[in-house]
């Protein structure tokens, strides 16, 4: 992020646009104020159906069990998708609930994080590098 940075305010010094919408999307974040306690809706405020009719938490986890969401005969399952939803808040998930950019990032694509872990997936998808050292 540190890099990202300098190198938007050489860009933009120099009269150029920075056009990179992930680091302009954080700026806007962080002068708001908002905080993003999840990376996305999946489980919240979407499921995707495999072909047999299950529900997942996202289209890219289709068929993982451990992302089930109910199927479309029976409907959402409540107690799966609440479950999901308190154990990904940032404030609860490891490393996510001490780290200082835990609102920025959401913690990580879930996807991502279940196949790389948390901090190899929150590098990969992100491409910053969140890292506090105490003063």
């Amino acid at each position: 992020m540190k890099a990202c940075g300098q190198k938007a305010l050489e860009e933009l010094l120099a009269g150029r646009l920075y056009a990179f919408t992930n680091f302009h999307a954080a700026l806007q974040e962080i002068h708001k104020g908002t905080h993003r306690p999840y990376p996305c809706g999946a489980g919240a405020g979407y499921l995707s159906a495999n072909a047999a009719g299950d529900f997942y938490a996202c289209h890219r986890l289709i068929d993982d069990p451990q992302f089930a969401m109910g199927t479309l005969l029976d409907g959402p399952d409540e107690a799966a998708r609440a479950r999901h939803l308190k154990a990904a808040h940032v404030d609860n998930a490891e490393p996510c609930r001490t780290c200082w950019a835990r609102y920025l990032c959401g913690g990580g694509c879930y996807h991502e994080v279940s196949r790389r872990g948390e901090w190899d997936a929150i590098t990969f998808e992100a491409g910053w590098s969140f890292v506090w050292e105490p003063t």
